[in-house]
């Protein structure tokens, strides 16, 4: 009788290491997802911010190039990923500001008009008056 209860005691001890350790590994595994998603989210966030910086840069660029008399019209996403950002455009350069990041990207033309802020999901036109790349 002293045997069976000893058995008792020494099966719920092993369940329970099998059970901690069961738990343990879905810890680990949890935590590896929700890194990996993580670090997708920002993957997709810098697709798509460059997206936007090659748009604006190839409009920029083109008016630079074509010269005087170049109208070219451009819209930018509301959004990123569900986020809002900013556009600043100076000359030789193009920032995005997404969720505390910047990205940049150079353009070819110096003689932009002033510094320039974007409003994102509003159409807007690049034009090239005489050698001067304006954003209006």
């Amino acid at each position: 009788m002293r045997i069976i209860k000893l058995m008792k005691g020494q099966t719920a001890v092993e369940f329970m290491t099998i059970f901690f350790l069961m738990l343990l590994v879905l810890l680990i595994v949890s935590s590896t997802a929700v890194t990996n998603t993580e670090n997708l989210r920002i993957s997709r966030i810098e697709v798509e911010a460059e997206a936007v910086l090659n748009d604006l840069s190839a409009a920029l660029d083109s008016a630079f190039l074509v010269g005087d008399g170049f109208s070219m019209n451009v819209t930018l996403p509301e959004k990123i990923m569900g986020l809002n950002y900013s556009v600043i455009v100076a000359p030789g350069m193009i920032a995005v500001n997404i969720d505390k990041n910047t990205y940049f990207r150079n353009i070819l033309s110096r003689n932009v008009s002033n510094l320039t802020e974007i409003l994102p999901g509003e159409t807007f036109t690049v034009k090239n008056r005489d050698g001067v790349v304006l954003i209006e």
